[in-house]
């Protein structure tokens, strides 16, 4: 009964409320103490992480711009004729496919054959006949490029792909051709450009591969060729 009395005396007198107030106030001051160091280490893990947050998608994103430009790089290299900037052979390789399922007809190959391109290299320079090369090359672009594909197949041989097309558009697009190569050639201390060409058609109701229209085309092309031998 006497520690009953002593502890009702103790929990009774204001010592023990200014001990719990005390204890109390420690307590608050410790949260506040602790929720402000928390708050104040997230605000510097803020700081220091919003530039590095940045550094790294400014790092991701011009990675990113650097192999789609090497991308584009490899592409061109792959699929352009560095001399004259048309297209070569390797994309046509790649874009047959697409043409022939394409299903859009009529389709035209029109191959042409730079002539005297060895006889220029030869007494001229090899830079002459390149210059050749680039002038015939922005020709066919100039006369064929807003209607159809025009490539470089290689060496002095040239290529145009034509849709929707028909003979006589055929026709009237190499007449045409021929009036710009006579205007170029009227210039003076211009080499002679002569070329010789050949063309293939197909038709929605006549099946035919890529393959077959540049064979045909070529030799369209090839006859042609010894006729301008024969009479030159």
């Amino acid at each position: 009964r006497s520690f009953y009395n002593l502890f009702n005396y103790i929990i009774t007198t204001n010592s023990y409320y200014n001990y719990r107030n005390s204890g109390l106030a420690d307590i608050n001051r410790s949260i506040v103490e602790r929720s402000s160091f928390v708050g104040l280490f997230l605000i510097i893990l803020l700081i220091v992480s919003i530039p590095l947050i940045t550094l790294t998608v400014l790092y991701l994103y011009f990675k990113y711009k650097r192999k789609v430009k090497k991308v584009r790089k490899e592409d061109r290299h792959k699929y352009t004729d560095l001399l004259t900037s048309l297209k070569n052979r390797n994309y046509l390789n790649k874009k047959a496919s697409d043409w022939e399922n394409s299903k859009v007809y009529p389709q035209a190959v029109v191959i042409i054959d730079l002539n005297n391109v060895k006889y220029v290299n030869d007494n001229f320079g090899h830079h002459i006949g390149d210059e050749l090369l680039i002038k015939f090359a922005g020709i066919l672009q100039e006369t064929l490029g807003s209607i159809g594909f025009v490539g470089r197949m290689g060496g002095d041989e040239f290529i145009a792909v034509i849709y929707h097309t028909s003979e006589a558009k055929i026709k009237e697009i190499l007449k045409s051709l021929n009036r710009e190569k006579d205007r170029l050639n009227s210039y003076e201390n211009q080499i002679p450009i002569d070329y010789a060409c050949g063309w293939a058609l197909s038709s929605d109701d006549m099946a035919c591969t890529m393959q077959m229209l540049l064979d045909d085309a070529d030799a369209y092309m090839y006859k042609n060729k010894q006729l301008c031998k024969k009479y030159n």
